[in-house]
């Protein structure tokens, strides 16, 4: 399933995706470093449209006070580096 998703993805026509994560997700710990390394999550797919607005509506708050995408590759980097 994940190679499959990972081909949708790599596709020239390929769904955009945007990310918000709070620096303790990056930092929280879900096994050894090799796993920590490997570890992804499943998103969570809303179906109301109810949902859906809410949502909406705090993407766009999370968008205004996260890093940029410099700050944030820098900080990942960062983390990264720390578990190595």
């Amino acid at each position: 399933m994940r190679r499959e998703r990972q081909k949708v993805i790599d596709r020239p026509d390929g769904p955009e995706l945007n990310f918000i994560l709070s620096e303790s997700a990056l930092r929280r710990n879900l096994g050894d470093r090799a796993a920590m390394r490997e570890t992804f999550t499943d998103a969570d797919y809303l179906d109301s449209p109810e949902a859906l607005r809410s949502y909406n509506r705090l993407w766009g708050r999370l968008q205004a006070a996260a890093l940029g995408p410099a700050e944030s590759r820098r900080l990942i980097r960062r983390i990264a580096d720390e578990i190595k």
